[in-house]
């Protein structure tokens, strides 16, 4: 549980404009239920395969987020950053 609370903090603010676009939100919910459903069927190799793959594309996806969130900043602070 402290592993999911400290991956939680650390992701929060990009969450926040991440979870902005309406198709990444459907895309995470989608990976998310490929997980459920192999662990439904029982095939933790499956989950975990899809689990990893979840979090390699969300990464990928923070840091555009991030990228996107940078740059808005930088041009209301005039360009300063």
């Amino acid at each position: 549980m402290r592993v999911l609370e400290s991956v939680n903090a650390r992701i929060r603010l990009i969450r926040v404009h991440d979870f902005f676009d309406r198709a990444r939100i459907a895309e995470a919910t989608q990976q998310h239920l490929g997980v459920l459903t192999a662990l439904e069927d029982g095939d933790g190799d499956m989950a975990a395969a899809l689990m990893f793959a979840h979090i390699r594309h969300s990464q990928r996806s923070a840091s555009g987020a991030a990228e996107r969130a940078r740059r808005r900043f930088e041009v209301l602070d005039g360009g300063a950053a």
